[in-house]
């Protein structure tokens, strides 16, 4: 059930952002930007996990090989953009049939959560890299 709760919330996520990324008329490849975006704010929200843990476990970041760093960035980033590509991007047109009804009241309801993820997102990582270092 979990899994199927966090799909359906990065589902209508992912379509909020798409919509946002059509709505620019010189942008060609909405849905694919849309992936990147969704990408780089999940691996932020990573970043942020590893800093709490790293901090409830008395380890070091700043201690890690720059290489180690930018490898684990690297596959970590590759791995939530193929996931994302297969699970959503893949999946585009039934996730566009399934949200794009709404009334103009859940339009609003979801541009609100999708900033709201967005600033939290940011704000959290923010607030950990500075504890951190």
């Amino acid at each position: 059930m979990g899994f199927t709760i966090n799909f359906t919330i990065m589902q209508y996520i992912y379509f909020r952002i798409w919509n946002l990324f059509r709505s620019i008329p010189t942008n060609n490849t909405p849905a694919a930007n849309a992936i990147f975006l969704l990408s780089i704010i999940q691996f932020m929200n990573i970043l942020t996990v590893i800093g709490i843990l790293s901090s409830y476990l008395h380890f070091q970041l700043n201690q890690i090989d720059e290489h180690v760093l930018i490898f684990f960035s690297i596959i970590v980033g590759l791995f939530l953009y193929v996931v994302n590509f297969l699970l959503l991007y893949k999946r585009r047109e039934t996730i566009d049939k399934k949200y794009s009804n709404e009334s103009h009241q859940m339009k609003v309801i979801g541009l609100i959560i999708l900033c709201s993820y967005f600033i939290l997102s940011f704000t959290l990582l923010v607030i950990i890299s500075k504890t951190l270092l």
